[in-house]
């Protein structure tokens, strides 16, 4: 290992150390030394994420916590350079201020704990390294959400897994000139009160000028078509699956059809039906 990777490494350690229990002032000089080497590493990255501990800890009981397991320590310590060996040139946060600025205000107007307190030893446990092995993989900028929002096709498929759900495909032979190649199928489930249209072909529209609007035909509701939403077919797509907006609760579909509207849709629609999805069985 190079002398630079050992100060570096060095560095990690010290910093993690100072983030979680404070330094005494012979290691704090050691610190400062390695910082003036142009290591690359900021001690402020090292507070933030012990930051985000400390305000998760606020409330725990003092009494209840254990020390901190030697190897579970090393496993941050371990987070911790993979994160700084992948961090950006711009910073996330401005200040540990952003991050103090969350506490109540009583809270973050107590006098601040002395160096050594800054996540304050008699709390530091495994629950301590938990949260801030946590905090490690929210702040990197190359993670994905943990909990993302499912895709339309995901949302799609599991509305399919629904007891209740009808499928109706787009009807060949029933669309209007120009719309004839228009596939795919219209998923509803009455018990969720939602559904989609998968549509390929259907030629795309300016938003601007016109947008396609979707009617629900259930006859035991009323004996006008239900608005189902306005939506937009972008340029250049081969398929899209747009959600069902019903503006009334629907009980029994008959059919889906797709009107071209002006923009915003109306209340009424005088037609024609582009293409027309009847359910059947």
């Amino acid at each position: 290992m190079s002398q630079s990777s050992q100060k570096i490494d060095r560095l990690e350690q010290l910093l993690a150390d100072e983030a979680s229990y404070g330094l005494d002032p012979a290691t704090g000089a050691e610190v400062e030394e390695l910082m003036q080497s142009g290591t690359g590493l900021e001690r402020d990255d090292f507070m933030r994420v012990a930051s985000l501990t400390q305000v998760g800890l606020l409330h725990q009981d003092r009494q209840s916590a254990e020390r901190m397991p030697a190897e579970l320590r090393e496993k941050i310590s371990q987070q911790a350079r993979d994160f700084f060996s992948q961090r950006p040139t711009q910073k996330e946060f401005s200040s540990v201020t952003d991050i103090k600025s969350a506490r109540k205000p009583h809270e973050a107007s107590a006098p601040a704990a002395p160096a050594r307190n800054w996540l304050n030893a008699d709390r530091a446990g495994w629950a301590v390294a938990a949260t801030l092995l946590l905090a490690l993989f929210v702040l990197r900028p190359d993670q994905a959400p943990p909990s993302a929002e499912p895709s339309l096709t995901q949302q799609r498929a599991a509305l399919m897994a629904s007891a209740d759900t009808v499928i109706a495909p787009w009807a060949t032979g029933i669309a209007a000139d120009g719309y004839e190649e228009v596939t795919g199928d219209v998923v509803w489930s009455d018990s969720e009160q939602a559904g989609y249209m998968r549509l390929s072909g259907l030629v795309a529209n300016n938003a601007d000028s016109a947008q396609y609007q979707l009617w629900i035909v259930d006859p035991d509701r009323d004996e006008r078509p239900v608005d189902g939403g306005v939506f937009d077919v972008p340029a250049g797509v081969d398929e899209v699956i747009i959600p069902i907006d019903s503006k009334l609760d629907i009980s029994a579909p008959a059919a889906f059809a797709i009107t071209l509207e002006q923009p915003g849709g109306v209340v009424v629609s005088a037609g024609p039906l582009l293409v027309v999805a009847p359910v059947t069985g």
